[in-house]
């Protein structure tokens, strides 16, 4: 899975290793004239939400919060969209925190997907919102992506496909193969300033051509070693998948 897929996730270097909460989309339904957003929302320092709202300037949209699964799909209207994430929907009159998480969607994004990474420092609401474009022309069905939210670095082997993502970053893992079966995978790390490195997932996983997945790698608190785990785009339902 060689391709790269840079998002803003070059930003959460400055929140790990604490800050772990992300959050992104996998969307099947088609999009009838407005933009399919969904969120993912992975607590970490020592902050969990349950649910939020999202204001589009003029409308606000509550979000429940799942662990480790995407919300359902939220509809919102085309053109240019800016966000701003609150506990709780506006009073009337009342006008939005100036310091209220915002991300902008692009005019041209009909799937989206908002990582929602925990923000200790915001005092409106403890997130960090990272926007990926989730469409079928830039994560195609079979393809996997993988989020890096540790300080090492990630090396993995997925069949034959070998990548590379380095801390806070990520990386657009090719199908392992083109049929549905299994695959062996085989996940390493290493932190900086090490030579070793350290084993993390020996395991068979088993390939869907016809849905996508969203892998993740966090810091685990019971080990040094990051933990992995990953959700899949189903037509009907969304599942976790343990990786380790």
């Amino acid at each position: 899975m060689p391709t790269r897929h840079h998002t803003t996730m070059k930003l959460l270097s400055g929140l790990l290793p604490q800050s772990v909460a992300l959050a992104f989309l996998l969307l099947s339904l088609p999009c009838m004239g407005a933009k399919a957003i969904r969120v993912m929302y992975i607590a970490g320092g020592g902050t969990t939400l349950e649910n939020c709202v999202l204001h589009d300037g003029t409308v606000s949209h509550k979000v429940d919060l799942p662990r480790r699964n995407l919300t359902e799909t939220l509809p919102f209207p085309d053109g240019e969209l800016v966000l701003r994430a609150l506990p709780k929907p506006l009073a009337s009159g009342e006008a939005v925190p100036p310091d209220a998480p915002r991300v902008t969607i692009p005019e041209s994004w009909t799937r989206c997907i908002l990582i929602f990474m925990s923000d200790p420092s915001n005092k409106v609401l403890p997130v960090k919102i990272f926007p990926v474009e989730a469409s079928d022309t830039k994560m195609p069905l079979g393809h996997t992506l993988l989020f890096n939210c540790t300080q090492a670095t990630i090396r993995g082997k997925f069949g034959n496909v070998v990548v590379t993502c380095k801390p806070g970053d990520s990386t657009d893992i090719k199908p392992p193969r083109q049929d549905s079966g299994d695959y062996d995978v085989a996940i390493d790390c290493f932190y900086p300033g090490e030579t070793l490195v350290k084993p993390v997932c020996r395991s068979t996983w088993n390939h869907n051509p016809n849905v996508k997945q969203f892998l993740f790698a966090t810091p685990d608190p019971h080990r040094k070693l990051p933990h992995i785990w990953g959700v899949n785009d189903l037509p009907e339902a969304r599942k976790v998948n343990e990786g380790d």
